[in-house]
């Protein structure tokens, strides 16, 4: 395979992937989660420009049945267009666009873009547990750097997996959360922040006072704040559109204010 085909079946850097949590359990070792790769929309969208040209491809979006969405994603060849199609479900967050969102990242697979990771071994890693509602709710931990490694799921600051999935460093005392803006540097070894990140701290700040007297108590609500959040934190619509470390953020924000994250997520799209 060559040319455009071969540029759209590319692996990506890992910095425009993201990854979904299967499940959680307790190890010897602490909590763990179980977790799976798959790309964002954005690197599909980049890497749709970079194939063919931002001219050489157009979508169709199609609602079928109450939630669900059907994406035609197609390719021109010559004088004519190509089409392939996918659907997915709408998701809690944003329902239409988390549905649309899905569909696209489907159809964006039958022509191969991302999907070598689905031959990506799931992997476990360092997680963080809390309970919600009666029920342990885990996400992974600010300390794990999830990455590919021979064909499976890692955590990249370590090399020696364990028997209950890869080891990891211990964190420094008082806790694994990485310091405030202005700290000390990372410890060596540490996984950096992907990109520019406004911080808990920043997002508690502007944010919190915002829930005082405010019981959440349903998805309907969860969902607006944690758009409240992303739009005006992050400058984003979607979930799709943060990168790794925003993603950490969020999570340990909607943790913070007893928002059920897994229930707001969007779904993973393979």
């Amino acid at each position: 395979m060559s040319g455009p085909l071969a540029t759209l079946a590319a692996p990506f850097d890992e910095g425009d992937l993201d990854w979904l949590v299967l499940k959680g359990t307790e190890t010897k070792d602490g909590p763990r989660v179980l977790v799976v790769p798959y790309v964002q929309a954005h690197a599909i969208q980049a890497r749709l420009d970079e194939a063919v040209g931002p001219e050489g491809w157009r979508t169709e979006y199609t609602p079928v049945r109450e939630k669900d969405w059907l994406c035609r994603l197609s390719i021109r060849g010559g004088e004519d267009w190509i089409g392939k199609e996918d659907g997915a479900e709408e998701t809690d967050v944003e329902p239409t666009k988390g549905g649309i969102s899905g569909a696209f990242k489907r159809a964006a697979a039958a022509w191969g873009i991302g999907r070598y990771l689905r031959r990506v071994a799931p992997g476990w890693l360092l997680a963080d547990k809390r309970e919600y509602q009666g029920k342990p709710h885990y996400t992974i931990s600010r300390d794990a750097s999830p990455g590919i490694r021979d064909g499976r799921v890692v955590d990249t600051t370590h090399s020696k997996p364990g028997p209950d999935g890869p080891r990891r460093r211990r964190p420094a005392a008082g806790g694994g959360s990485p310091p405030p803006a202005g700290a000390a540097p990372r410890p060596s070894g540490a996984p950096a922040p992907a990109g520019p990140s406004p911080g808990v701290a920043h997002v508690r700040a502007s944010l919190l006072a915002s829930l005082k007297g405010v019981k959440i108590t349903n998805k309907t609500e969860q969902a607006a704040k944690v758009t409240q959040l992303l739009r005006n934190e992050f400058k984003v619509d979607s979930v799709d559109d943060l990168n790794g470390a925003q993603r950490k953020d969020v999570v340990e924000w909607c943790e913070h204010a007893t928002i059920d994250w897994a229930a707001c997520v969007v779904k993973g799209p393979f």
